[in-house]
């Protein structure tokens, strides 16, 4: 049996193998019977099959070393094992290359046209991947510390003609002594950026000034005219307003060394495509990547696949609660009254597929469904401020103290807040620790009551908020809660007392009773923000319907704490048979006699009393049946005594919630650019309260001429629907104007504007 690599000799001059020893031709062993010779100078390859020529290739033809791998496979001179060992690529590829060889001959060997569009990889990144490619770094490790995909460094590698390591020797790092290790031609990035991961999988990061544009692909806008969705560049000024790409670049840093999209890009794309009222990433496949390029000022804008690939990269670092606490407190500290009064309520996603979720009550269905509950923290405008996700959809009453901790630690401990919710959150042991953290509290009492009379009641007509509201009111200072059994702390036990203010509903008679502890509020203010609260669930409606809050991100479960608990279904159904059997004793009991109903026999009885006698039926088969239900109560109630009341929620699970989260912050951050643009058109727009809301999304999606000068980026929308929509838009572009808004990686300024007329038709 030869040996790979034995040097051998010339072919003799009838074709036979001459095995005498050479130094210039070398050969290569597939079997016992196949051998290739291969003359480096002259460049030919020879398949010899039993010492007699076979065939024989140049080594630069492609197509004929196919065409002898699919041969010696299907002629059975060698297995694919000992092929694809010989020729050295991969046992997949030589099951292409058979299957295109049955399917279209020799034509389907040849080098099919690459489909898809072509490569837009800077030079200096390819150069990136070679020099880490020399200093023994794996495709995979290239890949993770360079932002880029597993398959886009195999594609430099096809490119430029390089050959993976071995496993073991891709193991070195980025980063030597701390110094990043460079392409002759990679650009420096100065010390923005991230290491591969290290062999525990954690990121190290390295600190980036948020001044510096992630990404290679910088915005690099041209003058065009009637550019596509080029209005949503009218939220640009707010965006900075806001702080939006200095928190991520704050707290993300970067998205890898070398990433072809950014941060910033990416924070401003999901930003716009929530403006866009495009809900999903999976809905850019209607759109076109080079005219939502134009926008951004790329070549093309990111489609599905790598949006999708970014929003993991940035959910894997779990930080979307980092960067949502981080806006509401730049917000706060923009406007520091809007934490006066705070609204809190649930909201509950409804979820419909295959995991075992827990179940949260949807005011929707009026009904339990599976799903996740999210309480949201709204601002006294009903605007939001951040939200807190529960593991395993726990009410109101559990919910209070977590949430009211966020903003404990974002508001400072010296301000006093004051909290407004609904019947969910009603709990006096729990107001009474709310009182004690520095809340004061507005909510609905719960429960039957007396209704008041109405004389009591008053008339109260103010001004709130540029509108007259009028109330029949009743003022109650004092309403004692908890009968004396609250725990006020430090072995402390007493009740709590609190004001009732009651408005009656003339129409109805109906009388709706408030709580609160705010004694040195006007009674008619104290119902006007409880009766406020519909902001908030106006918001919920609002963003389920233009930004799809409610729809899935991600695919996929994880397991609940098992340290949590949840309400024992089974003592929970026994419960309710409990309470249907006790119902059904006390109908069987009435049976058993009837009212007297004559009024002369009652006039000698006292006031309160009545007289019953044994109604004419089978008294003993319902003393019977009676009988038997209580034997039957007995039995379920002993039953019950024997079951917890909560058990662990180790059992259920809970959807991913990261990139769902991530996704939030987006559109949340595009309902107050939106919100804040709808405030400032208010002066110039009569019907604002209407339809404020549809003029600004109607804007944001408009068309726009781009006009670049030396150091300005000049956009005008074109006209809108009609002229005084225009005008007023022009008029918000002028406002805008005034906050010198430098567009975010160019260092031009934006000047907005509207067309307040529609371009004269040239067409004729």
């Amino acid at each position: 049996m030869f040996e790979g690599n034995t040097p051998i000799s010339n072919l003799a001059e009838d074709g036979s193998a001459d095995l005498s020893l050479v130094s210039d031709l070398s050969l290569t062993v597939v079997n016992e019977r196949v051998v290739i010779r291969e003359d480096p100078a002259a460049g030919w390859r020879v398949i010899l099959v039993s010492g007699v020529v076979y065939g024989r290739y140049s080594r630069t033809d492609a197509v004929s070393e196919r065409q002898v791998c699919v041969q010696l496979r299907l002629s059975g001179l060698a297995s694919q094992a000992e092929v694809v060992a010989a020729f050295g690529h991969a046992r997949s590829t030589q099951c292409r290359w058979e299957r295109l060889y049955r399917q279209m001959g020799l034509a389907g060997l040849f080098t099919q046209p690459a489909l898809g569009r072509r490569s837009i990889m800077p030079r200096n990144v390819e150069d990136a991947v070679v020099a880490l490619h020399g200093q023994g770094c794996g495709m995979r490790r290239i890949a993770a510390g360079l932002g880029l995909t597993l398959h886009q460094v195999e594609g430099v590698y096809k490119r430029r003609h390089l050959t993976p390591h071995l496993r073991a020797a891709a193991g070195r790092s980025l980063f030597e002594d701390g110094v990043l290790l460079k392409s002759e031609g990679a650009e420096e990035k100065g010390a923005a950026g991230e290491s591969l991961e290290s062999e525990s999988g954690h990121d190290e990061e390295v600190d980036v000034s948020t001044e510096s544009w992630d990404g290679w692909l910088q915005p690099e806008y041209q003058s065009e005219n009637g550019v596509p969705w080029a209005g949503v560049l009218l939220a640009l000024p707010v965006l900075g307003k806001h702080r939006v790409l200095e928190v991520f670049s704050e707290v993300y840093r970067t998205l890898g060394f070398w990433a072809i999209y950014g941060l910033q890009t990416m924070v401003t794309l999901m930003v716009s495509l929530a403006l866009w009222r495009i809900k999903r990433p999976e809905h850019l496949k209607g759109f076109s990547p080079q005219e939502l390029g134009k926008v951004l000022g790329l070549p093309r804008a990111p489609e599905v696949k790598t949006v999708r690939r970014k929003l993991g990269q940035l959910a894997r670092r779990e930080r979307a609660r980092e960067v949502m606490l981080k806006l509401a407190d730049v917000r706060i500290r923009q406007e520091e009254d809007l934490l006066g009064y705070l609204y809190v309520d649930g909201h509950v996603r409804m979820y419909s597929g295959k995991y075992d979720l827990a179940k949260g009550y949807s005011t929707q269905r009026h009904m339990p469904v599976r799903g996740t509950t999210d309480t949201w923290a709204n601002d006294r405008n009903g605007d939001p401020v951040f939200l807190v996700t529960s593991e395993v959809n726990e009410g109101l009453v559990q919910m209070l103290k977590p949430v009211l901790g966020e903003v404990r630690a974002l508001a400072g401990n010296r301000r006093r807040i004051t909290v407004i919710f609904d019947r969910g959150g009603w709990s006096p042991q729990l107001f009474v620790d709310l009182i004690r953290d520095g809340f004061d509290i507005i909510t609905y009492r719960k429960g039957r009551t007396e209704d008041l009379a109405e004389e009591g009641f008053e008339k109260r007509t103010v001004m709130i908020e540029d509108r007259q509201v009028t109330y029949w009111l009743y003022d109650e200072y004092d309403i004692e809660l908890g009968k004396g059994k609250l725990d006020w702390g430090d072995g402390v036990t007493g009740p709590l007392h609190m004001r009732q203010v009651t408005r009656l509903n003339r129409q109805t008679g109906h009388q709706t009773n408030v709580l609160t502890t705010r004694r040195d509020l006007e009674p008619e203010m104290v119902l006007w923000r409880m009766f406020a609260r519909w902001r908030q669930e106006n918001f919920f409606k609002y963003m389920l319907q233009e930004f799809a809050v409610d729809g899935l991100v991600e695919y996929g479960s994880e397991p609940v704490d098992p340290k949590l608990e949840r309400p024992n279904p089974e003592h929970r159904r026994i419960t309710r048979e409990i309470a249907a059997l006790k119902a059904e004793i006390l109908r069987l009991q009435g049976q058993r006699c009837e009212f007297i109903g004559d009024r002369n026999t009652r006039s000698a009885d006292p006031p309160g009393f009545e007289r019953y006698v044994p109604a004419n039926q089978d008294t003993q088969a319902l003393a019977q049946q009676i009988q038997e239900a209580k034997t039957k109560l007995k039995m379920l109630q002993a039953k019950r005594e024997g079951l917890p009341e909560r058990i662990s929620a180790g059992d259920l699970e809970r959807l991913k919630t990261e990139r769902q989260l991530l996704a939030t912050v987006f559109k949340v951050a595009a309902y107050r650019i939106e919100t804040e643009l709808v405030r400032m058109v208010a002066p110039y727009y009569a019907r604002t309260e209407e339809e404020g809301r549809k003029l600004i999304a109607a804007a944001l999606r408009s068309a726009a001429d781009l006009e670049v000068t030396k150091d300005e980026l000049r956009v005008t929308l074109a006209p809108q629907s009609s002229p005084h929509r225009s005008r007023a838009i022009a008029a918000l572009c002028a406002d805008l104007n005034k906050l010198g808004t430098v567009v975010p990686g160019t260092g031009l300024r934006l000047i907005l504007d509207c067309a307040t007329e529609p371009a004269p038709d040239v067409s004729s």
